[in-house]
């Protein structure tokens, strides 16, 4: 489940959010409406580089979307970290609760229908890197993101990546990660103890998850892309993915290793977080040299503003 922004018919702005004015109607998600806004009071001419996200209006007494919304705002408020989007403000209009973002302008690193990455292996180990730190840094505070996936990873057009989306994100230790919780979340990018509980989820979910956005980072493709939808559960628990040097045949054999690790079926066998960090800084500094585009972004992904 993530909130991907659908631009939809174009509603009335409102007049205001507490001190925000919304400028533009940036999209709609599943369960929310995001402007493009600016402080009150500045004029048309300046800048509106922030971003509301606001509970849809017939949502606005369902418990699980207030729910989805707190914790973004819980999250963004309490986690400081230089690859996390945070929260900046906070507030009920017309008692539909809102957040308060900056405006992100770039691009999520989604696969194409040419099955090929965009990003050459040397940005995607940099962009890897700092979202692993963006992820510890959840785990430090006692959260797992539960989603992690290209979609919800944003790059700027000087390399900057941030990760964002935190509304399904868990407390360590909570009910939520509970062997009888439901389950929720993209089920391509979802580790098997996601969706088949037989222990409590831990921190090692969002490493299975950051391996399978690696590998479509690396590939162009998750590792069960061709499977049918009503088998991906299946796939997830029982299939081997298939080695990544199968679609790039020079991809590095320590990355391809690095990421069928992260893959491993029981938590136990993946390499711990920090593990993958320090690797990934290795990798990094050892392909240094070239930081070049593979190929150009499409031009549906080309820098614009975007919010989460």
């Amino acid at each position: 489940m993530a909130e991907n922004l659908d631009p939809g018919p174009i509603p009335c702005l409102p007049t205001s959010m507490g001190p925000w004015q919304p400028t533009a109607h940036l999209g709609d998600g599943n369960w929310s409406r995001v402007y493009q806004a600016q402080p009150v009071g500045l004029s048309a001419a300046d800048p509106a580089d922030y971003a509301i996200k606001q509970l849809r209006a017939e949502l606005q007494d369902d418990p699980l979307a207030r729910n989805l919304l707190a914790r973004e705002i819980t999250i963004g408020k309490s986690v400081s970290h230089p690859h996390l989007l945070p929260v900046l403000d906070s507030g009920v209009s017309e008692h539909q609760p809102y957040l308060v973002m900056p405006l992100l302008a770039g691009f999520s690193p989604t696969s194409t229908d040419s099955r090929e990455p965009y990003l050459a292996i040397s940005q995607t180990l940099w962009m890897l890197r700092q979202v692993s730190q963006g992820i510890a840094a959840l785990h430090q505070h006692g959260w797992i993101h539960a989603d992690i996936k290209p979609a919800n990873i944003m790059i700027s057009m000087d390399g900057h990546a941030t990760l964002f989306d935190f509304g399904l994100a868990r407390k360590i230790g909570s009910e939520e990660c509970g062997e009888h919780s439901p389950f929720v979340g993209t089920l391509s990018y979802s580790a098997p103890e996601m969706i088949h509980r037989t222990s409590e989820v831990g921190t090692m979910a969002d490493v299975y998850s950051l391996g399978v956005t690696a590998y479509e980072l690396f590939t162009g493709r998750t590792p069960f892309w061709d499977v049918p939808f009503q088998e991906l559960a299946t796939a997830q628990l029982e299939y081997t993915p298939p080695s990544a040097r199968r679609w790039v045949p020079g991809l590095y054999r320590e990355i391809n290793q690095l990421v069928l690790s992260m893959l491993a079926k029981h938590p136990v066998n993946r390499p711990r977080l920090d593990t993958v960090i320090d690797t990934l800084v290795r990798l990094e500094v050892a392909s240094f040299a070239v930081r070049t585009p593979r190929r150009p972004v499409p031009a549906e992904s080309k820098p614009r503003p975007v919010a989460a």
